[in-house]
């Protein structure tokens, strides 16, 4: 029997929920998606993904970056000016937020995200936001990879996800030209380009890398590496340093983005995760998850900020 999925939050926006199979017991955790914008965030957002510790929100001219720890601290309580022994169950979240910026296109109107129907998965998610029925949101569709229409002549931006993370590629088609990507990185501590032509992004919790750069193109159904490294022009923007074997042919810059630190996404639960309280199977063979979420909220600000989850 197939089942379909559905996701429920209590009053709240779903984060990153767990969704059950219809194994007893077995969990598979919802990640290496993006999740279209039906409504449930404001307008600037096209689409989201989630993943250890970075919150990818797509917009019109970029990506907007929430870098994050969570950690678990307890609270101690003052009874009549004395220590008391019971502390609160309470997190804090704290992170860095970065825009990254494609910009000087040229065009009148910014490049839309767009998905291909091949790469859209059959789970979709539900957003019950708060008691208003009006603001639900049903049928969020979900995809493995997006990309952008052209925003640079003949060059456009996929994101995806492989076993070593989240990853985008720079696809330049004949005629392109690798000059003229312009990218800023808003918000960041300092922004430098190493030794071997990898791009560091400091953030109040650390690096973040666009690391293992490859540039290559398909010849013979063979993948040729070409040499390519980014490059810090002297208005601070960022680009790329490369050339190509054949100009008839794509050329597809590919980096890593990694940091040098670990998040965490403990955000979001169900009665301490007891799944016989918390998740249950509808007459149509739905399944339906009930809980709690502290989700996060797309940032309006760059820069570091710090954030205190108490009680229940």
């Amino acid at each position: 029997m197939k089942i379909s999925i559905k996701i429920l939050v209590i009053f709240s926006i779903l984060l990153s929920v767990k969704v059950l199979s219809s194994e007893i017991g077995k969990s598979l955790p919802v990640r290496e998606i993006f999740i279209e914008n039906r409504g449930q965030w404001p307008d600037e957002v096209k689409f989201l993904t989630k993943n250890n510790g970075i919150d990818a929100w797509f917009v019109e001219r970029g990506v907007v970056y929430d870098f994050y720890k969570i950690k678990k601290q307890n609270e101690i309580e003052y009874n009549n000016g004395e220590l008391s022994k019971r502390s609160k169950n309470s997190q804090r979240r704290h992170g860095h937020v970065v825009r990254m910026n494609f910009i000087s296109s040229g065009k009148e109107s910014p490049p839309k995200w767009i998905t291909e129907e091949t790469n859209k998965l059959d789970t979709y998610y539900n957003y019950f936001l708060g008691n208003d029925p009006t603001k639900w949101v049903g049928h969020v569709p979900l995809y493995k990879t997006i990309r952008t229409e052209e925003i640079y002549h003949n060059i456009y931006a996929r994101y995806y996800y492989d076993e070593e993370g989240l990853r985008y590629d720079l696809i330049l088609e004949p005629g392109a030209n690798a000059d003229d990507v312009q990218i800023t990185f808003e918000g960041s501590d300092d922004v430098t380009v190493s030794e071997i032509g990898e791009l560091e992004i400091r953030t109040s919790l650390g690096r973040v890398l666009h690391k293992k750069l490859l540039a290559y193109q398909e010849i013979s159904r063979r993948k040729k590496e070409m040499p390519c490294r980014f490059i810090k022009r002297e208005n601070g923007e960022i680009g790329f340093k490369t050339s190509w074997e054949d100009k008839s042919r794509p050329l597809v810059i590919d980096p890593l983005i990694y940091s040098t630190f670990i998040g965490g996404s403990s955000n979001d639960g169900g009665d301490e995760l007891n799944y016989d309280d918390n998740v249950a199977v509808d007459g149509t063979g739905n399944v339906v998850i009930s809980g709690w979420t502290r989700s996060s909220d797309f940032p309006t600000m760059t820069g570091a900020y710090d954030q205190s989850f108490n009680g229940e």
